[in-house]
């Protein structure tokens, strides 16, 4: 039988979380070295108003999560729960302050390798894959929709405004989601 490291060690569920974590851990700090490289080898632009169409892009794609979560937990209050309790778990405050990293490594290869549907569709789904494992499929599927609007139409003009908006929804749907949604993490309950 062939057994590889950590697989072979306690619980299969225990393990994949581990390895997703760790892969995610490894994605951002490489998004974070590409972004400084970016940042140090090119000159820095930053429009206001692509800021505001990446915000009005992210937000407008939460908001219809949030509209159909709701409208699951309207028909069905088992799924509309669950959707919703699998993302409150899934959102750590350290996490959506490393959220630009995620941009480092899926939409700053296409400043130099073009951008076009192909390519931003490729960066989406492979966004796709690497979320799938935090956040149902539902959610994935939204920010995958988002993530191909913001490639195609936002990031021609600049990563840094899609850095910063990214940042920005992150952080706000961290801090706010739970008490907007009057849910609680049952993992706070234990302490």
């Amino acid at each position: 039988m062939v057994t590889f490291g950590a697989w072979n060690q306690g619980s299969s569920k225990m393990n994949l979380t581990n390895f997703v974590s760790r892969k995610s851990a490894f994605l951002k700090f490489v998004g974070v070295i590409l972004l400084i490289a970016y940042l140090l080898t090119t000159p820095f632009t930053f429009d206001i108003i692509w800021l505001m169409m990446g915000l009005l892009v992210s937000f407008s794609a939460f908001l219809f999560y949030i509209l159909t979560v709701v409208t699951f937990n309207n028909f069905n209050g088992v799924e509309g729960y669950n959707e919703q309790q699998q993302f409150v778990k899934s959102k750590r405050t350290w996490d959506a302050r490393l959220a630009g990293a995620e941009d480092g490594v899926f939409l700053l290869p296409l400043l130099f390798i073009g951008i076009d549907p192909l390519s931003v569709g490729i960066a989406s789904i492979l966004f796709w894959v690497y979320n799938y494992p935090k956040f149902s499929k539902l959610y994935c599927t939204v920010k995958t929709i988002a993530f191909f609007i913001v490639g195609l139409w936002i990031l021609p003009y600049g990563i840094w405004p899609v850095v910063l908006s990214h940042i920005i929804v992150d952080t706000l749907v961290t801090y706010n989601l739970s008490s907007w949604l009057e849910l609680e993490d049952e993992t706070a309950k234990d302490v």
